[in-house]
């Protein structure tokens, strides 16, 4: 069980080698999943987030106004690293959950096109 993300990249001492080097070893593109970010993950740093209501399952996405640029950051790492999919989950509990997109004219369907 994954409640959230908060660094979408493999690290140690769990891995000792990339994405790129396991999927060159069986041969097949990964898809790649992402049902939430946690609050305060790796990303936060560089662009800003909006979060889910309070609560044990808060989670956070990126802001509508940096969707594209930080979805386009995603990918490309994901590329990178063998991804022929991506799958972001539970968008309609995304979209319900977090207050921005409900409230803010626009909000949803401009980090919608982001993705």
């Amino acid at each position: 069980y994954v409640h959230c993300v908060q660094n979408w990249t493999l690290t140690s001492p769990a891995f000792n080698s990339s994405l790129a080097a396991l999927r060159d070893k069986i041969g097949v593109p990964w898809l790649l999943y992402i049902p939430f970010f946690c609050p305060r993950n790796v990303y936060a740093a560089k662009w800003s987030f909006i979060e889910s209501v309070p609560g044990d399952l808060q989670f956070a996405e990126p802001a509508p106004d940096v969707a594209a640029a930080f979805y386009s950051h995603l990918f490309e790492y994901g590329i990178s690293q063998g991804m022929g999919g991506y799958e972001n989950d539970f968008l309609n509990y995304n979209l319900l959950a977090v207050p921005t997109f409900r409230n803010t004219f626009d909000a949803s369907s401009t980090w919608l096109r982001g993705i």
